[in-house]
């Protein structure tokens, strides 16, 4: 009854049209109770809503089950359940019929809390298969509760209970046995108010969120999960109801419907009265950058600013559907990422708020997001993929070493020959053939030097040409020394002609990554991807024991994560090869193709995905757009927008290949 007064009351306070409250006498047929509820006078004419306050969850499949049979499971029928563990119940006979079917959730996964509780519990495993039920995990944290506010006693005074707790009895101020309450006055327990008063001070965890109350011995901070069921569709979240969550619930403005967007969202009113949608978007080249302003001209305004494939794509769909549109960067710069509390980040988060009425940008349809927003058919395929920084080409310096030899040798042999007597052979008369700047004089005569500098040269360089010399040394050191420049060159000029097809067909480059698979198998070589994108969920959710095993990888190093693209690019460029970047493949592309042209992606598409633009659900641009995205692709406008931003504007002259 008091739960009853509070709702009319609250009801009346917000002009909601009231009609009737029915006490079901027997839950076990309700039929004749719901037919007068639902032919009730002038009640025809409006959507018809019920709310169910009933005192269990049997109570609730047994009325639940009586109404399909009297014809209240259709569209136009609205009903909410006041229960705290509304995801147990069983509503499949619902999901065909159009009925809307709205409830709160206590435990946001009873699953994983009854898997937990059983680990601790000595019976093992819970006999319900759907997990804790909410009156037993409520059961469990009344324990904790009381468990807390004793143990919070005995740390102040380990004899607190000392001579309470005799032979197995409680005693009241030593002398009463038990707790009397039917005297007159009642007569409470002696340390009744210190357990009370211990209860509004601690704040345990409990299995239903956090055990904390009020003055008043209220519970408060604690969260309840609102959730629909609704035409071909499954229990899913709507929103969550915090006392700290603006636009929801809160003391002062109680709970707002998400659906009443006039006073949620004001400005999001106004933009459909004008006609003008917003667009949000990220920045990111080729999609979407800022323009460069050039000396003397003033600063561009509005959309003007930017440029991209994203904005000749919405410009587009703008000319295809006819409206008018202004382009805002989302805030936290953000794809969008489901968040431990149930909420989105990014531009799925303005979407699902009212913030945005579209997202213009390279976000990646996945199932996850399709549950929350609407998507048109891919605009664009795509695939993750692995990029790398481009190995430099090996150039061990074969020729500096021939060249170095050369000279040493060359020197070598004309520092031998100039020492060992047997090189110098004695003048003879009217001999004028001669440098005569390599004659000495001696007691014997005139001696001659044929291994000037010049002649070591010509020899070396005869024997490296495989060519004869005139000159031949004739000491034993000296000859040593051309012995085995000979073999030398032998072995250079056969090696060298041996690979010489080998090195005019295709340039080696070493590359240690060339799949997925050597990313595990080379631990030196870090990788990562963006924080909130898609790529990093694919890794986590992939069936594929290898991109599993790389999103655990990259899930607990959050070092290897980055928060842009753009960053992660950076990364690449200055690990000197030890860090990959994995991301969508039209932004490798695009980055292959640009200055310093120093990545290169390995690997091909790790799998296919598509780019799509996201509306809020049932968002009446939702067909409009689907419809203008497919006819720019028969048009092969989206071709050439493709052909503008990543071909034609390539800064590497095409020369820069996937490997």
């Amino acid at each position: 009854l008091h739960r009853l007064q509070h709702m009319y009351k609250m009801m009346s306070n917000n002009s909601v049209r009231w009609f009737s409250m029915i006490r079901f006498s027997d839950i076990t047929d309700v039929h004749d109770d719901l037919r007068m509820t639902d032919f009730s006078d002038n009640y025809t004419r409006y959507q018809k809503a019920f709310v169910l306050d009933l005192s269990s969850d049997e109570a609730y499949q047994t009325v639940l089950k009586q109404i399909p049979e009297v014809g209240m499971n259709k569209f136009g029928y609205n009903y909410l359940l006041t229960s705290l563990d509304f995801q147990s119940m069983n509503l499949s006979r619902f999901r065909h019929g159009g009925v809307n079917i709205t409830g709160f959730q206590l435990l946001e996964h009873p699953q994983i809390i009854s898997e937990v509780f059983s680990r601790k519990s000595r019976d093992g495993d819970m006999p319900n298969s759907y997990g804790l039920p909410v009156h037993a995990a409520l059961a469990v944290d009344g324990l904790k509760v009381i468990e807390e506010a004793i143990s919070g006693m005995l740390e102040n005074d380990s004899d607190v209970f000392r001579w309470i707790f005799r032979r197995g009895d409680l005693y009241n101020l030593n002398k009463t046995k038990g707790i009397p309450c039917t005297t007159r006055p009642p007569l409470p327990w002696m340390f009744g108010q210190n357990i009370l008063t211990l209860i509004k001070k601690r704040q345990p965890q409990g299995l239903s969120g956090s055990l904390t109350f009020d003055e008043d011995g209220h519970r408060k901070d604690f969260s309840l999960g609102v959730f629909s069921m609704a035409l071909d569709k499954g229990i899913q979240k709507i929103e969550n109801l915090k006392e700290t969550s603006h636009g929801t619930w809160s003391p002062k403005r109680r709970f707002v419907s998400i659906y009443d967007r006039e006073e949620m969202y004001p400005d999001q009113e106004r933009r459909d009265a004008n006609g003008t949608k917003i667009i949000t978007s990220i920045l990111g080249a080729p999609f979407l950058v800022l323009k460069e302003r050039k000396d003397g001209e003033p600063a561009p305004q509005g959309d003007n600013r930017y440029e991209g494939f994203s904005v000749e794509l919405a410009n587009a769909l703008a000319k295809e559907v006819g409206f008018t549109h202004e382009f805002r960067i989302v805030a936290d710069n953000a794809y969008g990422a489901k968040l431990s509390n149930g909420s989105w980040n990014g531009m799925i988060g303005e979407l699902i708020s009212g913030v945005a009425d579209l997202a213009v940008a390279p976000l990646t349809i996945t199932a996850e997001r399709e549950r929350y927003v609407d998507f048109s058919k891919h605009f664009m395929e795509i695939g993750v993929t692995i990029v790398i920084k481009k190995p430099q080409s090996q150039r061990p310096g074969v020729w500096v070493c021939i060249i170095v030899a050369y000279l040493t040798v060359s020197i070598g042999l004309f520092l031998v020959s100039r020492f060992s007597p047997v090189e110098w052979k004695k003048v003879r008369e009217h001999q004028n053939n001669i440098d005569w700047t390599q004659v000495r004089a001696d007691k014997d005569g005139l001696y001659h030097n044929d291994f000037s500098l010049f002649n070591s040269f010509w020899f070396s360089m005869g024997a490296l040409m495989f060519q004869g010399s005139d000159t031949c040394p004739r000491s034993i050191s000296g000859r040593i020394i051309g012995g085995a420049w000979w073999f030398f060159v032998l072995i250079i000029i056969s090696s060298y002609t041996a690979n010489l097809a080998a090195f005019l067909t295709i340039e080696r480059m070493i590359n240690p990554i060339e799949s997925a698979d050597d990313l595990l198998n080379h631990p030196s070589i870090k990788y990562g991807a963006v924080t909130s994108g898609s790529t990093l969920q694919f890794f986590l959710n992939s069936d594929v024991p290898v991109y599993r095993q790389m999103g655990e990888y990259m899930k607990t190093h959050s070092e290897v994560l980055v928060q842009s693209n753009e960053e992660g690019i950076e990364r690449v460029l200055k690990s000197k090869g030890k860090y990959a970047f994995l991301a969508e493949s039209s932004f490798i592309e695009y980055i292959n193709e640009r200055s310093p042209c120093d990545t290169v992606s390995v690997g091909g598409k790790l799998n296919n995905i598509g780019f799509g633009v996201a509306t809020p659900r049932n968002s009446p641009l939702r067909d409009p757009i689907n419809v203008a995205v497919l006819k720019l692709k028969e048009e092969g406008t989206l071709y050439t927008l493709h052909q503008k931003w990543w071909v034609e504007k390539g800064q590497c002259g095409g020369a820069h290949q996937s490997k």
